[in-house]
Parts: C-alpha cells; structure tokens; sequence
C-alpha cells in the first residue's frame, strides 16, 4: 500500500527520513513505499548509512518503480547535506524504473533523495504509487 504525505514532504527541509530498516531483506538498506500525488508533487527523503565507518568512501544506489498497472514514470534526483545537487550515473531508466548510482557517497553523510515524475503531459503516468529502495554498499 502507497503511503499518501498529503504533500508534506515536498521540500529539503521537510523530508521524510527513512530509517534504516530490519535487515530481513538484505537487498536494500531502506526502503517506502509512495506516492506522486500529481504533476506538481514531489517527495523528499533523508538517508544515511551508519554501517560504514564515518567518512569512509562507499557507493549508494537508489532506485524505484510505478507499482500501478499503468506505472508511475519516475525520475530522481539526489542532493548533499547542503541541498547541492550530487552527480549521479543512471543505471536503469525504462518502463516505469529508474536507478542511479553515486559512486563517491560518504558513509555518514546525509543525502537527501528527490522524487518527481518525469513528464508532467501524460496524466496516466504522473499521478502513481511507488516503492523506493536505497543501497548503500
């Protein structure tokens, strides 16, 4: 089930933090499941990994995908602690996934993850439930 935020979490500051989660699935190191609530809402949401010592060089990985039998069309950004943008390589980008990967992540350190729908004209694909997954290895 999508976690509808009212719009709550549409700014830096207001992000949802994602915890890490109990390692009874061992593919991810967090995890949500959302939803873009039309072509002008956009999630935001902190992470962290604490399983590396502080400072330590690691790659973080971020993905998500429509849920919905017409799927959302998603596309994410990922920002520092200072709200810069952080360069990003795409993995994955087709049929409703997206994956990027930061190869220089900080263990650490605080990334904050935007979510939006990539093309605001096809209605269908802009108003849909996803789920999110964050790695950090």
């Amino acid at each position: 089930v999508s976690t509808l935020d009212g719009l709550t979490n549409d700014t830096l500051g207001l992000a949802t933090v994602l915890a890490p989660q109990a390692r009874t699935d061992g593919r991810f190191d967090a995890t949500f499941r959302g939803r873009v609530e039309g072509p002008w809402d956009t999630d935001f949401y902190k992470v962290r990994t604490d399983k590396f010592p502080a400072g330590q060089a690691a790659h973080l990985n971020v993905m998500i995908w429509g849920t919905d039998a017409v799927p959302l069309n998603p596309e994410l950004h990922v920002y520092d602690a200072a709200g810069r943008p952080v360069a990003a390589q795409v993995l994955a980008n087709a049929g409703g996934v997206y994956s990027l990967q930061i190869p220089n992540a900080v263990a650490g350190a605080d990334y904050y993850v935007e979510v939006e729908s990539r093309d605001g004209s096809l209605l269908n694909l802009v108003n849909g439930g996803y789920f999110l997954a964050v790695d950090f290895h």
